[in-house]
């Protein structure tokens, strides 16, 4: 059976851990433990006759989002290139906040690859390198679920958690732009801590709750006051509190659900929160 379209549910991602290790040809390298958390984008991808791709974004303040703007046009057209397959026609439907550090942009280009790559019977591992030029954690997103991740973002190890944590995550009125928040961590002279053993800080809540890490948050607070602010509300709430990517939302941890909907019950609404629980990886 040929089938014309697929629809793919994409997850948002946090940074547990995330430390610059240096810098490439002009690009920061780093070492991050991330997982993916159920806050989702549909991505709906219809195939086309002819090579043209299209595509109409609705949510987050995004309606009608130009396609030249769209990391999952670029990495449509990509996939046609490369394979010589039809165009196709995009749909996204975003939850994911946009400009919080959860990796929108990554996990929609990275559903746009899956889904074609289902519709032509291509297996997933074959668009990595459409993946590594369409965002730094789009490769990751293909899979999500536990990992660590390394260099550009081109080097993704699978992982095992120990144990199901829960995350409240909070998302400021304000987005950060990444570009924005690396040319600061060079500007303010940032400098990292080695990165622990990621094994380690997934054998149990206490492990994980003492690697909480983020090299880009000193520069984003700088860019952002408020990211400082909500770091601190979330410190007095949970005793534990961490920027994800390079923000604006941060996040705490919890070793189960009700403590989680404790905390986000003390929020009081200020800002805008999720109770979520970590994804598993996407199979095919």
């Amino acid at each position: 059976m040929h089938y014309m379209e697929c629809v793919v549910l994409m997850p948002a991602k946090l940074n547990l851990t995330l430390h610059v290790t240096g810098a490439e040809g002009g690009f920061h390298m780093l070492d991050s433990i991330v997982t993916t958390v159920e806050i989702c984008d549909e991505v709906r991808v219809r195939l086309r006759r002819d090579g043209m791709v299209s595509a109409e974004v609705r949510g987050e303040g995004l309606d009608g989002l130009p396609a030249d703007k769209n990391n999952a046009c670029t990495a449509a057209r990509m996939f046609c290139e490369k394979f010589g397959t039809c165009g196709a026609d995009i749909r996204i439907t975003k939850r994911i906040p946009v400009g919080a550090g959860l990796g929108g942009s990554s996990a929609d280009a990275a559903g746009v690859l899956r889904a074609l790559c289902r519709l032509h019977g291509i297996p997933p591992e074959s668009v990595c390198d459409i993946a590594d030029k369409t965002g730094s954690d789009t490769r990751y997103m293909l899979t999500g679920g536990w990992a660590r991740m390394s260099g550009r973002g081109n080097e993704v190890e699978p992982l095992f958690c120990g144990f199901s944590p829960c995350f409240l995550i909070a998302v400021p009125p304000f987005g950060v732009s990444a570009a924005e928040c690396y040319k600061n961590y060079d500007r303010l002279g940032c400098r990292d801590i080695p990165p622990p053993c990621a094994e380690e800080a997934l054998k149990c809540y206490g492990s994980l709750r003492g690697a909480l890490h983020n090299a880009l948050y000193a520069p984003a607070a700088d860019l952002h006051p408020g990211i400082a602010a909500l770091r601190g509300e979330l410190l007095a709430i949970s005793g534990n509190a961490c920027m994800t990517g390079s923000g604006s939302a941060v996040f705490s941890v919890f070793d189960d659900m009700d403590a989680c909907m404790r905390a986000q019950r003390a929020c009081g609404g200020k800002y805008r929160t999720f109770a979520v629980r970590a994804c598993l990886p996407q199979t095919r």
